[in-house]
């Protein structure tokens, strides 16, 4: 399914001469359906996003633990830099925006 996915968006291209999927839907269905696919595409992209925030700011703080004091400690890190939802996970979250995502957003 995957190849013949592939395969599909290949042929889209060439006849398009485009690598948008808003094109590949004009071209198949119309001006609506190419808003429908540019709305889908920014709703997933978003859910994206917002799935990997999460998961970086709920495990940078256990990755760090382990570095800092072993996998088994029932040490604590400090509340700014630990898993605490309110202080922690977004000092994790803001530095992960910040650092990761709004650089490769620039382009």
């Amino acid at each position: 399914m995957s190849l013949y996915s592939g395969m599909l968006l290949i042929s889209c291209a060439d006849i398009t001469q485009s690598g948008k999927y808003e094109d590949f839907a004009f071209k198949a269905y119309g001006p609506k359906m190419m808003k429908v696919t540019a709305w889908s595409i920014i709703i997933i992209l978003l859910g994206f996003v917002i799935s990997y925030i999460t998961f970086v700011k709920q495990i940078i703080p256990s990755i760090i633990k382990g570095f800092i004091f072993g996998p088994d400690s029932t040490k604590k890190l400090p509340v700014i830099f630990g898993d605490d939802p309110w202080k922690g996970q977004i000092f994790w979250a803001f530095i992960y925006c910040a650092l990761v995502l709004f650089p490769l957003s620039l382009p």
